[in-house]
């Protein structure tokens, strides 16, 4: 009886051996089984994005890369696998990696990114955002994960805009009007030197300062009912106006708006200015110039008269209308001078002859045909 219970008790501690062995067999490959399947949707999650993605362990070296850091570095995705990451890098970007991981640390929630160039296969070089961010381990230590985006094409644009900003600016500031560019907020965003000397500011003091406060009430009046709605606008709209600088300078100005929309919807302002004050003076001298002469052409008491060449009248004073008869202008400036002016059309010939000759006539009797065709000599 004793030994059959010892037998029994045998039997069932090898049967209750035998199970927990089974059950950690199958515990075993369930977690494994999980494990696979978790790097499974991890690795579709990676290569479903446009980033490069690369996991290093703390040595850099890369334990897993996707196609499009494969694409990238233009190395396969087998040899990436094992290779220091630090490889792709300059000695500079070393340096940033480096800096980078101390400043993450094991900070789980901090992402830290910087731009690098990544080293191809073929030695050219990518401009590329890098990020990490890192992931604690139960077993100690961390692992890091590295995302890159090709900027490549990105940077050479912002290049050639810089470029074409430089060759703006350089021809901007050859020429001798004033130019300003302005949004659809009217804030300044580019002056030229030109504009700031018409102004009377540095091109400091007008940047950011709004385009309608700089130009005075009558340019404000004239131009900022035209630049209230810019839909459609495409020609250019100019104004003269009296404008006054913070040091008390008047000066007249000419200014001349036109706008641009780019392909991105957006609408700047383009404002040509140029300084007329001289000639505008010269307009005004010249005007008073005009009337002081008309007022002596028509005051005079001898007859005047101003003809082409050809014997076509252009003007005549009253005195003149007085001496010969007509009653206005129109009709005697509609005569001909050879035919209905001189009696002798040879006297005309002879006046010319003296012209061509000297420049001018002095002393030379002539007879000419009044309205009624009575002679008087002159």
């Amino acid at each position: 009886m004793g030994m059959d219970e010892d037998l029994d008790r045998e039997r069932l501690r090898q049967k209750v051996a035998e199970m927990e062995k089974r059950l950690e067999e199958l515990e075993g490959g369930d977690f494994e089984r999980r494990i696979q399947e978790a790097t499974k949707r991890f690795e579709k999650i990676a290569e479903m994005g446009d980033d490069g993605i690369l996991v290093l362990d703390e040595a850099y070296r890369i334990e897993f890369a996707n196609t499009v850091s494969s694409e990238l570095t233009g190395y396969p995705k087998e040899d990436l696998i094992g290779m220091d990451f630090r490889r792709l890098l300059s000695d500079r970007d070393v340096g940033y990696l480096n800096r980078m991981h101390s400043e993450v640390g094991i900070d789980e929630s901090k992402r830290v990114c910087t731009e690098m160039e990544i080293i191809t296969r073929n030695g050219s070089v990518r401009e590329t955002e890098v990020c990490i961010a890192v992931e604690r381990l139960k077993t100690g230590g961390v692992r890091i994960y590295a995302y890159l985006r090709d900027i490549t094409d990105r940077k050479r644009m912002e290049r050639e805009i810089r470029e074409a900003n430089k060759r703006f600016e350089k021809i901007a500031e050859m020429g001798e009007n004033g130019i300003l560019v302005f949004g659809e907020d009217s804030r300044i965003e580019f002056s030229n030197q030109r504009a700031g000397e018409i102004l009377g500011l540095s091109k400091e003091e007008i940047l950011g300062r709004e385009f309608f406060t700089l130009i005075g009430r009558k340019g404000k009046a004239d131009l900022e009912g035209y630049l209230k709605d810019l839909e459609g606008l495409e020609e250019k709209v100019c104004t003269v106006i009296e404008l006054e600088t913070l040091q008390g300078e008047s000066k007249w100005v000419e200014v001349c708006v036109a706008p641009l929309r780019s392909e991105d919807g957006q609408v700047k302002v383009y404002a040509y200015l140029r300084d007329v004050t001289e000639r505008r003076m010269f307009e005004r001298e010249l005007k008073a110039s005009e009337e002081k002469y008309r007022n002596l052409f028509e005051r005079v008491r001898h007859g005047l008269f101003i003809s082409t060449r050809e014997g076509r009248f252009l003007d005549c004073n009253f005195a003149l209308l007085e001496m010969l008869g007509y009653s206005n202008k129109e009709e005697f400036l509609s005569i001909d001078i050879a035919k209905n002016l001189y009696v002798n059309p040879e006297d005309r010939k002879r006046f010319q002859q003296s012209i061509d000759k000297h420049g001018f006539v002095k002393d030379m009797e002539v007879e000419f045909k009044k309205k009624t065709g009575e002679k008087i000599v002159v």
